[in-house]
């Protein structure tokens, strides 16, 4: 189904908020004695507050009706509109399925490989997009 243009303006406060929930969900990811699934849901919560960041600040939304579902949708958007490698896109694939197996079934078995590829993919998401807001939209951007 894909993005389409969204007809509310873009909320510089809303899109702010988004990246410092990913910049503190981060930090908070390296909280000691947290299980496995809670530290990758925490990870995978950092890559995609910059994916609706980024989506927010470019006037798009992802349908709810149907299609792949929305975070599917962003996450494919990201990697589009910031022009990342296929590497990226197949990440995404990868902890969007194991954050889908760990939130609508119960899984709880989350490997050192997947926490490993989830912080890589969102340390990676975060990067491309603070460095894609630092030029194109810095008044969004957290205060330090």
């Amino acid at each position: 189904m894909g993005m389409k243009p969204s007809t509310r303006p873009v909320s510089i406060e809303q899109v702010r908020s988004l990246l410092k929930k990913s910049v503190r969900d981060l930090k908070d990811a390296a909280t000691p004695g947290l299980s496995s699934e809670r530290v990758f849901t925490i990870l995978y919560e950092a890559g995609f507050s910059c994916a609706q960041a980024f989506a927010l600040a470019n006037k798009m939304e992802a349908p709810r009706d149907g299609g792949f579902g929305h975070h599917y949708e962003i996450l494919e958007y990201l990697v589009e509109g910031l022009s990342l490698p296929d590497s990226v896109r197949e990440q995404n694939r990868i902890v969007r399925t194991t954050r889908n197996a760990n939130m609508y079934t119960g899984a709880e078995d989350v490997s050192e490989q997947d926490l490993k590829t989830v912080y890589q993919w969102a340390k990676r998401v975060q990067a491309e997009t603070f460095g894609w807001f630092q030029k194109g939209m810095p008044q969004a951007l957290p205060k330090r």
